[in-house]
């Protein structure tokens, strides 16, 4: 319960997220593949999302306006 309770408050946290990037740590979400997961992960500045449905993935950034000419798929 600990353990949970320290993966939800600061492991899942924008300010815990922007203190690895700020150190050089890059960090990706690892399996995301419903419209709720990426709707979570791009609340975060992450640097990727890997993904078994990248089809899901791009009709959801396509109709979000994520969208940008420097992805790849």
């Amino acid at each position: 319960r600990n353990a949970a309770y320290f993966l939800n408050t600061v492991l899942y946290s924008k300010p815990f997220v922007r203190h690895l990037n700020r150190r050089g740590v890059r960090v990706f979400c690892w399996v995301l593949n419903s419209d709720e997961e990426f709707k979570t992960a791009f609340k975060f500045p992450v640097n990727g999302i890997m993904t078994d449905n990248c089809f899901a993935l791009r009709n959801y950034m396509n109709n979000n306006n994520f969208l940008t000419n420097d992805i790849s798929f």
